[in-house]
């Protein structure tokens, strides 16, 4: 299985793929489909990565 961080990366690289081609569409709907896909990739890879905080010491 592969590492979180390795999965965060390619979430976060998909959600790019995804703004650019929102972008570049024609399609109003698909461009809002499109950013709400990245959204999403974006929030998964952020579940994925922990925070700071997380690893500060008390």
């Amino acid at each position: 299985m592969p590492e979180p961080s390795k999965v965060a990366e390619r979430l976060l690289a998909h959600a790019r793929l995804y703004r650019h081609i929102a972008e570049q569409s024609w399609s109003e709907e698909d461009a809002r489909q499109l950013g709400a896909l990245a959204d999403e990739c974006t929030r998964a890879a952020a579940e994925l990565t922990p925070s700071d905080s997380e690893h500060r010491d008390p």
